[in-house]
Formats: C-alpha cells, structure tokens, sequence
C-alpha cells in the first residue's frame, strides 16, 4: 500500500476537489443546455401549429372567396336575363302600339278620302298575324340553330352552371339590343326582317303559336 506524506495528501485531495468541481460544472452546463434545447423544441413546436393554422385559416377565406364569386356569377346572370326578357316585352309592346297607331291612321285616312266608316264609331278589330320562325334552345342544337341564324347565334364560352340553366349551356345571340345570353328553354325567334330576339318560355308561350304550316 503506497505512503503518503501529508503534504501530499493535502495536495491529492485539492486535486480530487478541483476534478469533482470541473465534473459538477460540466453536469450543469449539460443540464443548461438540454434546458435550452427543451425550449427551442417548444418554440419550434408552437410555430408550426401557428404555420398550421394560418394554412387552415387561408384555405377557409379561399373557398368563401370562390363561393360568393359563384354566387355573385349566378345573381349577375339571373339579372341579365330579367333584363334581357324585360328588354324584349318591352320591345313587344312597343310594336304592338305602333301596329295600333298604324291601324288607326289608315283608318283616318281611310275616312278622310270618304272610304270606310268614321273613325269614331267603336268597332272590334283583330290584329293581323305575324309569322316569325321561332327554335326553342335544349342544349344539345347548338349547331343547328348556329346554322339557321347564319352564325348570328352561337355557342357561348363555358360558363358555370346555376340554380337557373344546372346544364351550363349558353348560347350568345346578336341582337339589335346587343348581344344576349340564351340559357337552356329559352326560344331565340327571328323576326320578320331577318332580326334575332331572346324570348323566356313563359312570354312565348303567351304571345306565340304554332303556325298552320307547321301544325
């Protein structure tokens, strides 16, 4: 067994006490760094489920976005067409007044030149017919009515189905008004001067019917 002195065991054991406080402080400075990295990992962590969210916000404000653009589409769409249907009544009326005042002209000329009854006795008259050629749009005659109109009626670009037209066919007719958007059930009618109109189902079938030729 080895001797020692006591000035060198003092020594030995001032040794042994610096390595066990060098041994001490590397432990802490272990303890510190797993410590830190515990603290990034939850940073990291708190980062990417705010990353996540963000994803999940912006992809709910995107399909609100497209929904009302869809929605905007189909209430801007059913608009025109109310407009276009209002546009062609109108323009129904108007010639059914200048017809009524064309009558009662001829009449009054009639009377000036002594032919005919005076113009102030109340009679019943009947319109005179007026024959139009008339197709009713299904969404699968695109070509032929493209044909017939002499391409003043054509296919429209694709647009997006809706509540109104589910099928998603349009067709794009040059009118005098200007160009009108036909959905499937409308009936494009071409006037007795070779003009084109939009007319809805439910005016058609009110102001029109089959002509003798065709019954």
């Amino acid at each position: 067994m080895a001797q020692f002195s006591a000035g060198s065991w003092v020594k030995h054991s001032d040794h042994l006490a610096a390595l066990e406080a060098q041994a001490e402080e590397h432990r802490t400075g272990l303890e510190g760094k797993d410590r830190y990295i515990e603290v990034l990992q939850a940073e990291l962590e708190s980062q990417l489920e705010e990353y996540e969210a963000g994803l999940t916000r912006q992809e709910g404000s995107w399909h609100r976005m497209m929904e009302d653009r869809k929605t905007q589409h189909a209430k801007d769409l059913a608009e025109k067409c109310a407009k276009h249907a209002k546009t062609f009544r109108r323009l129904v009326e108007e010639r059914n007044d200048a017809d009524q005042r064309a009558d009662r002209f001829a009449q009054e000329l009639a009377e000036a030149r002594g032919e005919g009854e005076p113009a102030s006795v109340v009679k019943h008259y009947r319109k005179k017919p007026i024959e139009v050629e008339a197709i009713q749009y299904t969404g699968h005659n695109d070509m032929l009515i493209t044909r017939w109109s002499e391409r003043a009626v054509s296919s429209s670009p694709v647009l997006e189905p809706t509540k109104d037209n589910p099928t998603g066919s349009y067709l794009q007719i040059k009118t005098p008004e200007g160009v009108l958007t036909a959905i499937v059930g409308d009936w494009i009618i071409k006037g007795a001067v070779g003009k084109f109109y939009l007319c809805k189902p439910d005016a058609f079938e009110a102001m029109f019917e089959t002509g003798a030729d065709d019954a």
